[in-house]
């Protein structure tokens, strides 16, 4: 059966906005292993383990929502030409 699901499971790159992929990383963290998750997340350049690059992405994902104002956020500027 292991050799079934690991056949089934799809290779993908880590997003850290899709939750789904958090939830798997999550799981990771807790039991130290990928075998319950659905996702086979590849590893991107520079990074030399998994792990490092998905907490680059996950604190870039969660820095980016805190800190990035949208544009609708900003005061709206007033025209001083008459």
């Amino acid at each position: 059966m292991l050799k079934t699901f690991s056949l089934t499971r799809q290779y993908v790159l880590f997003d850290a906005a899709n939750k789904e992929h958090r939830l798997a990383y999550r799981d990771f963290i807790k039991t130290n292993s990928w075998s319950n998750t659905k996702f086979k997340f590849i590893l991107e350049e520079p990074y030399l383990d998994l792990p490092s690059c998905i907490n680059f992405k996950l604190v870039q994902y969660y820095l980016d929502r805190e800190f990035v104002k949208k544009t609708h956020d900003l005061p709206q500027l007033r025209s001083t030409i008459s």
